[in-house]
């Protein structure tokens, strides 16, 4: 419901309502201005009011028929000539290029170099590999299914990766919090705040923000498959468990080849702790212990997945990308240096998501400093769980890992807040639904309270946690408008229409993914090429004072 919003727009019913009864308070203040002109501004405001209620009722009929005519121009401006709604944000319509692609090319580039899919639109006229995308066959394949049997445009094919997707991560969200806490309670609030948290609602409304829904659906369907294999009644099943917590893994690093290992990191880090633990309060028989099934299963396990990671990552990605995750923390400490790896400037350090926001700001996002604190309950909390007899740690550990690192990330960029969303939902989970669980027994048996009014009770307590989180979540999808409108989209048309085949559009790198999907032209350098050469030149182009000097900048780029 929330992120298929902007396909409803409500908003642009507020847009009219506001411009239609401007325009009548505008008239009545005009002409309360000529009858009464030395009146206090305050008795005018007052008497204009008076006027407006009057005119209002006398004419209701008319004016909502004006505001449902405009709305509707309004939400037009969104919408192409067939009907179709624009997507949303900036970024997605690199990967909009890439699955049209896909569907007129068979493959994300615009032709074959050396073996491989070559983009030439990129950072013209080298171009570059356009690799293995993920995102771009799967939207492809999606669009085939939808149109088996109908015609669907491929911005409604690519409107719904978000929506599915968001849907999809609730699941393992709901068993990963239900299984910890050991009850419904716990799933449920886990999964309502993956559904509502305002910035995830934010980054996959309307596919406003490309691949950002894959970093919080895969990795809880990692964990969630990861914890299911430790807790899997035999040792056969825990290995296809295993096996496909690999497979996630696999398809978790071709959907976001930056970042997929830290998911990876700290499911290896939590179960190689938690055996040394182990080890450690089992010192007095350790030689006996370390030959149990309570060690070797777990082993088996770990051993399974790492190794499947490996092949799965392998086919999907690379070796050498498997390899790298291993260094993936020193990677991202360095993703907005300067002067280390390249002489060129890294725009990064001026793309607004990557601003560093106050902590206070992280925290709002979140939630509030409530839902945080109740999170790092969750973690401590879920310490005291135990499987087979022994405390399991796994899972705290890694929670507790998880939100730290998360936390930190948030120090490189506000875009980052979306990687503490989904370890924040499942330790408010966990946390609540145990808290849940032993309120209602300590109600029931000190208080003499009945069980089910105690149970149901409680629920409706921490239910009002979540008034302001939904609500925000709620208003930022009620906010959500495409970036694109008939403006830019019939700029961008006519110049793919009229303007000269040979032709590339050099502009700063905000809008470049528009002009190279929308244009069909090669830019110098857009998005997702920030580090390179493009960025010195254009911008030395673009702030001299000399034309000359910008002409031959643009005729050596291009």
């Amino acid at each position: 419901y929330l992120r298929t919003m902007p396909l409803r727009m409500p908003i642009a019913d507020d847009w009219a309502q506001n411009t239609v009864y401007n325009y009548y308070q505008n008239q009545l203040t005009n002409q309360i201005n000529e009858q009464y002109p030395n009146l206090p501004e305050q008795n005018k405001g007052a008497l204009v009011q008076r006027e407006w209620q009057t005119y209002y009722v006398q004419n209701q009929q008319l004016i909502d028929s004006q505001i449902t005519q405009l709305a509707e121009e309004y939400r037009n401006k969104f919408r192409d000539d067939s009907g179709t709604l624009y997507i949303l944000g900036i970024d997605p319509y690199h990967y909009y290029r890439l699955v049209s692609n896909v569907l007129t090319y068979g493959h994300p580039g615009t032709t074959i170099k050396n073996g491989e899919p070559w983009d030439e639109y990129f950072v013209y006229p080298e171009g570059r590999s356009a690799g293995k995308d993920f995102h771009a066959y799967f939207v492809a394949l999606l669009h085939k299914v939808m149109n088996i049997g109908s015609s669907v445009p491929l911005m409604t094919s690519f409107f719904y990766i978000g929506v599915i997707f968001s849907a999809l991560a609730t699941i393992p969200a709901f068993f990963i919090g239900r299984k910890v806490s050991g009850n419904n309670v716990g799933g449920f609030f886990a999964a309502l705040i993956v559904a509502t948290s305002a910035f995830f609602v934010s980054r996959t409304t309307g596919e406003s923000s490309d691949t950002d829904v894959y970093t919080v659906f895969f990795p809880l369907l990692v964990l969630w498959l990861f914890i299911e294999a430790y807790e899997a009644r035999t040792l056969k099943r825990g290995i296809i468990l295993s096996l496909a917590a690999g497979l996630a893994t696999g398809f978790f690093s071709a959907a976001w080849i930056g970042g997929w290992w830290y998911i990876f990191l700290f499911a290896l880090a939590a179960a190689g702790l938690t055996l040394i633990i182990h080890a450690l309060i089992h010192y007095k028989e350790l030689k006996t212990y370390i030959r149990s099934t309570a060690v070797t299963n777990p082993l088996v396990l770990l051993g399974t997945y790492i190794v499947s990671s490996a092949i799965f990552v392998s086919i999907f990605s690379s070796f050498s990308d498997f390899v790298n995750g291993f260094l993936g923390p020193l990677g991202f400490l360095r993703i907005k240096a300067v002067g280390v790896t390249s002489l060129w400037p890294n725009i990064r350090t001026t793309v607004a998501e990557l601003n560093v926001p106050p902590f206070s700001a992280v925290v709002d996002q979140l939630g509030g400093a409530i839902l945080l604190i109740i999170a790092v309950i969750g973690i401590v909390l879920a310490l005291r769980r135990r499987v087979d007899g022994e405390r399991d740690y796994k899972v705290a550990l890694l929670l507790a890992m998880w939100l730290v690192a998360s936390l930190f990330a948030t120090t490189k960029g506000v875009r980052f807040i979306l990687q503490v969303i989904p370890v924040l939902a499942l330790a408010v989970g966990i946390g609540l639904g145990i808290l849940w669980s032993v309120i209602s027994e300590w109600l029931t048996r000190t208080l003499h309270v009945n069980r089910k009014i105690a149970m149901v009770l409680v629920f409706l307590l921490f239910s009002l946690l979540f008034i302001k989180p939904v609500q925000a979540g709620y208003q930022s999808a009620y906010n959500s408008v495409p970036s694109v409108n008939d403006d830019w989209y019939n700029t961008l048309t006519k110049i793919n229409t009229q303007g000269d085949k040979n032709a590339v559009i050099n502009s700063w790198w905000d809008f470049g993914h528009w002009f190279k999907a929308i244009a069909n032209r090669p830019v110098t350098f857009d998005g997702a090429a920030q580090t390179g050469h493009g960025a010195y030149w254009i911008g030395k182009a673009l702030i001299t004072n000399d034309e000359k000097n910008t002409i031959g900048i643009l005729r050596m780029l291009n």
